[in-house]
């Protein structure tokens, strides 16, 4: 799952590069590559795209039901669910919804399915007040987290998670 699109290169960079890295050590892999533009992605391969739900649910309420069954199907077939990147959990931001409750609705998914979740090279930028909101997306037995920097690494230690300080794909490109 990522947060690419919009012919973003940093971003789209970044998801090739951590794509490459999986598939290395998945080499039999099918991804299914969550996004809300998939026409902009760099990735050939053995993949699927699938739009996240929800995605402009006020002009397309319809559509988003088919959206809406994609992520749950994808999500209950996955073995693994990656969630890369991306400003994945802020509150900084103005954006139209509220990315933190979004991602608690695809990691319950996830969850209730009972799947292994790698947090793949997530930065937090949570204010210490609002801690609680992100707990249950990382309080999970089945969850492995890699964070990008130190404070993401002690934001999540001040609700008792641990995580592993990985660098930016996209500074390993060779």
């Amino acid at each position: 799952m990522t947060a690419t699109g919009q012919y973003n290169i940093w971003d789209e960079l970044i998801l090739l590069e951590e794509y490459k890295i999986l598939k290395e050590k998945f080499k039999d892999a099918h991804f299914n590559i969550f996004t809300y533009d998939k026409n902009s992605s760099l990735i050939k391969g053995r993949i699927e795209y699938v739009t996240y739900f929800p995605y402009a649910i006020k002009r397309h309420p319809l559509r988003n039901l088919k959206y809406l069954w994609r992520n749950i199907m994808a999500i209950a077939k996955s073995d693994l669910v990656v969630i890369w990147w991306w400003w994945l959990f802020y509150e900084n931001e103005v954006w139209a919804s509220d990315p933190v409750k979004q991602w608690k609705f695809r990691v319950r998914i996830a969850r209730f399915f009972g799947k292994k979740i790698l947090y793949f090279c997530v930065w937090i930028n949570i204010k210490d007040k609002n801690l609680s909101k992100i707990k249950y997306l990382f309080d999970y037995k089945k969850a492995y987290i890699s964070v990008r920097d130190e404070k993401s690494r002690d934001t999540l230690e001040k609700i008792w998670i641990k995580s592993r300080i990985i660098d930016d794909p996209v500074f390993l490109m060779a």
